[in-house]
C-alpha cells in the first residue's frame, strides 16, 4: 500500500499543483471582495454616506 501512495504522489505534477493554489487564492479574493462590498452596502444604507451624498456623484 505504500508503494501505492508514494507513485501517486510521485506523478502528481508540481505546475498543476501551483495552479490549483493559485486558482484557490483567486477564489478567496473574490470572495472577500464580494463579502465586503456587500457589507459596505448595507452599512451605508443604514448608516447614509455622509453630508447627504453619494461619494460616488463627486
Amino acid at each position: 500500500m505504500t508503494e501505492i501512495n508514494e507513485t501517486l504522489t510521485n506523478k502528481v505534477d508540481p505546475i498543476i499543483i501551483d495552479r490549483s493554489n493559485r486558482i484557490d487564492s483567486i477564489r478567496l479574493l473574490l470572495a472577500l471582495m464580494k463579502w465586503t462590498a456587500r457589507f459596505m452596502k448595507r452599512w451605508h444604507s443604514k448608516n447614509g454616506y455622509g453630508h447627504g451624498e453619494n461619494p460616488r456623484n463627486g
